[in-house]
């Protein structure tokens, strides 16, 4: 029978039963907590990066302690293959697979199921194309991104995040507690990643394109040093700003 919370219960409070019961060695009540959390977490709002990044961790440190928690995982992460591949590359699916993967080193596993998709379903691939391409690129398979360049509207997106980022920030500059500086950052990483790899696939026309209007959201020497880089097919770090081939 299928382990259910006691009725009221949040995903969010179950996930933090599976951690103290994890800690208190109740393995198996942790693990039953947390495959039913991934599925019942979709739908609580402020779940959605929780249920993919800090329940995972979570259920890999119950793995190293309790053997079946990692079969549940793996097996967990194949059926979400499957039904990735059911749905011909549905989003959800495919960011689940990523994220699992991801927690299990496997991201070329990740990769494969993205290119599968690729040549069966172009058309769903460029909905999830986002979330494979930082593996991409980080295996040198520049060309096989070439297809998913939509830059226009992926430039639109990101100078309209960059500004509402700016905003909120400075909203919170008198705070005690102000969130992380990330809008430039982010603006700099994805601005950089577009040129580089438009400069890779031989499309340094549009590249420059991207290079002048980004500039004219944001120019100073450090931007336009990342940007003359990435002319030349270098990738900035997302961690540290540096660049890379």
């Amino acid at each position: 029978m299928a382990w259910k919370p006691e009725p009221g219960m949040k995903p969010s409070e179950v996930l933090d039963t599976a951690v103290d019961d994890a800690h208190a060695h109740r393995y198996d009540d942790a693990l039953q907590e947390f495959l039913w959390f991934h599925e019942a977490s979709r739908s609580e709002t402020g779940m959605g990066g929780v249920r993919l990044s800090f329940a995972l961790g979570y259920w890999m440190d119950l793995a190293e302690q309790y053997p079946p928690a990692l079969e549940a995982f793996t097996r967990l992460r194949d059926e979400l293959e499957q039904r990735c591949r059911d749905k011909s590359g549905d989003f959800e699916s495919f960011h689940d697979v990523s994220a699992f993967n991801h927690y299990l080193g496997d991201d070329r596993r990740t990769i494969g199921l993205f290119m599968e998709i690729a040549g069966e379903h172009p058309d769903n691939a460029k909905r999830i194309y986002h979330v494979a391409e930082e593996l991409l690129v980080a295996d040198g398979m520049y060309q096989q991104c070439a297809p998913f360049l939509e830059w226009e509207q992926r430039v639109d997106t990101s100078i309209s995040a960059y500004k509402i980022g700016l905003k909120h920030e400075e909203s919170w500059k008198d705070s005690d507690v102000s969130p992380p500086r990330f809008a430039r950052r982010n603006f700099e990483t994805n601005s950089a990643t577009i040129v580089a790899l438009l400069s890779l696939n031989g499309r340094r026309d549009e590249a420059e394109q991207v290079r002048n209007r980004v500039l004219d959201v944001l120019d100073d020497v450090a931007f336009r040093d990342t940007l003359e880089l990435a002319m030349s097919g270098h990738f900035p770090d997302a961690n540290d700003g540096r660049t890379r081939r």
